[in-house]
């Protein structure tokens, strides 16, 4: 049975869909591990990684009968990587600029 997906040509599509999979799976986990140690309670962060599950997973059957599949995937992948890009430079400026209070050190003005 495995052996069908090899076989005629099918290898290079068989792992093209391999590698997107597990590059999806490895960001989910690896975004609900990094979601975890923000929530107090691990229940309250199950939750609320499921409840934000929830539109993706009641969209998807619409959305691939009226679209297709690949295309319904297409879209959902890239806006899952558009999502997690955004949040990787709302977190990267929110680090490189810290808070005024904590920059100001001196109000004495600079010279030149």
């Amino acid at each position: 049975m495995l052996a069908a997906l090899f076989l005629d040509g099918a290898a290079r599509t068989t792992l093209a869909v391999g590698f997107v999979q597990f590059c999806a799976n490895l960001v989910y986990y690896g975004v609900a591990l990094m979601a975890a140690p923000a929530a107090e309670n691990a229940y309250a962060a199950a939750l609320g990684g499921a409840a934000a599950e929830l539109p993706g997973i009641i969209s998807i059957a619409p959305l691939a009968n009226h679209l297709g599949r690949r295309v319904a995937m297409a879209l959902y992948l890239l806006t899952g990587a558009a999502a997690l890009v955004g949040m990787s430079l709302a977190l990267l400026f929110k680090s490189a600029h810290p808070p005024i209070r904590a920059s100001i050190t001196s109000t004495r003005a600079i010279q030149i």
